[in-house]
């Protein structure tokens, strides 16, 4: 465990691990040279050069072998003037996954995936999207690959994760359970993500699928209860009505009775539902972006915009009752900070004990 911290940390600052491996190098050159100089001393012309030739052929082949050792190594024997295009892998072990995009390897680091960004806990689809996770990585060993930055500001190691040849960061955003999330100077990926990202919202993958009308169990159970009552409250009536009907009919036997029959007919109630009928997407930061809906006339809507930093508090999210005809909308100000991304949008609306909910999302530029 010692020695994959060491190797960690050389994953951290590569110019340490360079620096000692041109030192190993320089020390068996200059044990190369004193042997040389031992056989030239001590032995005839024809010898000496015989060890003259071997001594070449061992530099040359420690030359070698220190430069493929730091070809291997992913080090330039150069000044790095491109950070970006320098790929390091350090290989460790998946113990636990925290959400869709953050995991902990085997050294007790944890490891922010670069590139890509997964609701947070609490939030919706959390739970679905650390189970694709935990489904590629946990448990498994592991490959990291560096971009330009090492760390994030919470002091997490930033890589794109490979189980063998698959990259786990593009796989999640390919199966539509994470948002591209482009965040310079980290961007080596970034068009590939996009498009993935594109191509999981048209086919309706992960994230971007049509979330079934959901109603709350609870107020499903009231409701329940409240039509059974209104059963029982129905039967005492018929019950009272037919001693009275047979009271009367008992007084009045030599009188012609016309009876009448009166039907009370309950209105069903209506399922409340909710559809997004539009929004805008993509919208650039600063400008204003708009979300309409559709359900029950006089429904209680409330709306929730989620960003990176959580739950918006702009102007115009506030609750509406639906006109009329089941319409409602609101419009908001993108802030001009807001990080460029795809978002989260939730509506719910409630009537009558009925709850629903659905949502969508759209793209900050």
């Amino acid at each position: 465990m010692k020695i994959r911290k060491m190797l960690l940390a050389f994953f951290r600052n590569k110019h340490i691990f360079a620096t000692l491996l041109i030192i190993s190098a320089l020390t068996v050159l200059l044990t190369g040279f004193s042997v040389s100089a031992q056989s030239c001393s001590s032995s005839e012309i024809a010898g000496t050069e015989i060890n003259s030739t071997t001594t070449t052929k061992k530099i040359a082949q420690v030359t070698e072998d220190t430069e493929e050792t730091l070809s291997v190594a992913g080090i330039s024997q150069t000044t790095d003037t491109e950070p970006a295009q320098d790929k390091f892998f350090f290989f460790c072990r998946v113990v636990e996954v925290i959400d869709g995009d953050t995991v902990k390897i085997d050294t007790g680091e944890k490891v922010r995936y670069i590139g890509i960004d997964t609701p947070e806990k609490g939030e919706l689809f959390y739970e679905e999207c650390k189970k694709k996770n935990e489904e590629l990585v946990l448990g498994k060993e592991v490959g990291l690959e560096r971009d330009v930055s090492i760390t994030d500001k919470y002091g997490r190691l930033l890589a794109y994760v490979w189980v063998g040849d698959l990259m786990v960061n593009s796989e999640m955003v390919r199966t539509g359970y994470a948002h591209a999330y482009t965040y310079p100077p980290d961007v080596k990926y970034s068009d590939l993500f996009v498009k993935l990202e594109r191509e999981a919202r048209e086919n309706e993958y992960g994230l971007w699928t049509e979330p079934e009308t959901v109603v709350s169990t609870e107020q499903t159970t009231t409701t329940i209860a409240s039509t059974n009552t209104t059963i029982a409250a129905t039967t005492t009536t018929i019950a009272t009505t037919t001693t009275t009907i047979a009271a009367i009919t008992s007084t009045t036997e030599s009188t012609t009775t016309t009876n009448t029959t009166t039907t009370t007919t309950t209105q069903p109630q209506q399922q409340l539902s909710i559809q997004i009928t539009g929004v805008t997407s993509p919208v650039p930061a600063g400008a204003n972006a708009t979300l309409t809906a559709k359900t029950l006339p006089g429904a209680l809507c409330t709306i929730t915009v989620y960003y990176k930093s959580g739950p918006s508090e702009a102007q115009g999210l506030s609750p509406k009752n639906a006109d009329g005809g089941g319409n409602v909308s609101w419009t908001w100000k993108v802030g001009t900070r807001t990080t460029p991304g795809s978002w989260q949008i939730v509506v719910t609306a409630s009537k009558d004990g009925q709850t629903v909910q659905t949502s969508t999302s759209f793209a900050v530029q």
